[in-house]
């Protein structure tokens, strides 16, 4: 992520007398119907081409707009626990910006005299409306002339003060309309999701050492189960330490990696605990397959 800003910071410094730019963005790595990365920056390059504003450039981002945009890091007090085991999360991690990118050109773009940013509509920027008129206020304090492709949007936007009350009152209407759209798709997921908790089924997250995701469902990767049996092994049977167990593996599962799989037993043991907190009999993710004395000699001394 970072060698990826820092590109994309290279190449805003390396633009010069560039004035004009366009974001898209999409929600996953799938294209969404009708809002492709392409078919975004067709319209923009369509609309630039129409406006008589130069050749954009065009950054694009993967970024979902179910995640706030700004998040505030929590003051004092326990982090809450995940339901899912983050396996390479750290403690103590900063918040994570969930669109980077848009954020980058906007610091970029408004340090610039008669600069335009295009998006092809304006939830593309964000869905909720306050983000949405953060940006759109830090572009409106610099002199940046926020366009959307959009005929609708087009009608309020471009025209008259942007500071007008009526300007900001059909950005609010519009904004609120998109805000409701987004809240309808994140009740569908959320209805899917508690649906498909309630089977039993993998409901999100990254998976712990020794899972992978296949078909949207967890699944046991072999090898890595064998490297969580010979762990717990050398814990709970030979009562090694992590150093220990640590160097025993080469150094290739570091101490706080080996600590999470430890306290993650019941996982192993086929008990899967869903994001709502229901725990689920999954013999099928079921990796310490002893009876509790952790004695897998016999597997390693064949392998």
């Amino acid at each position: 992520m970072r060698s990826d800003l820092e590109s994309l910071a290279k190449q805003l410094a390396d633009a010069g007398n560039q004035r004009v730019f366009g974001y898209c963005r999409i929600s996953s790595s799938k294209q969404e119907q009708g809002l492709s990365i392409p078919a975004q920056e067709e319209a923009i390059r369509k609309y630039c081409e129409k406006a008589g504003l130069d050749e954009p450039l065009i950054v694009t981002e993967t970024s979902s707009a179910g995640q706030r945009m700004f998040q505030l890091p929590r003051v004092g007090g326990p982090a809450t626990p995940s339901p899912i085991p983050q396996d390479d999360e750290q403690e103590g991690d900063e918040p994570k910006l969930t669109r980077p990118r848009l954020l980058l050109l906007t610091g970029h773009i408004t340090t610039l005299k008669n600069a335009h940013m295009i998006v092809w509509r304006l939830d593309r920027i964000a869905r909720l409306n306050d983000e949405r008129e953060v940006i759109h206020q830090l572009l409106v304090r610099s002199d940046v002339k926020l366009h959307s492709t959009d005929a609708s949007e087009r009608l309020w936007l471009e025209h008259g003060d942007p500071n007008d009350p009526m300007a900001a009152l059909m950005r609010q209407v519009f904004g609120a309309f998109s805000q409701y759209e987004k809240a309808i798709i994140e009740m569908r997921m959320q209805t899917g999701l508690r649906f498909k908790a309630a089977r039993g089924g993998f409901t999100g997250g990254r998976p712990a050492f020794g899972y992978t995701i296949k078909d949207g469902e967890l699944c046991v990767v072999d090898e890595d189960a064998k490297v969580v049996r010979y762990i717990y092994m050398l814990s709970k049977r030979y009562g090694m330490t992590l150093q220990s167990i640590s160097e025993q593996l080469g150094n290739k599962v570091g101490r706080t990696k080996v600590h999470r799989i430890l306290h993650n037993e019941p996982m192993y043991r086929g008990k899967y605990r869903d994001r709502y907190g229901t725990v689920h009999d999954r013999p099928d993710l079921c990796i310490l397959t002893d009876v509790g004395n952790y004695d897998y000699e016999e597997e390693f001394r064949s392998g």
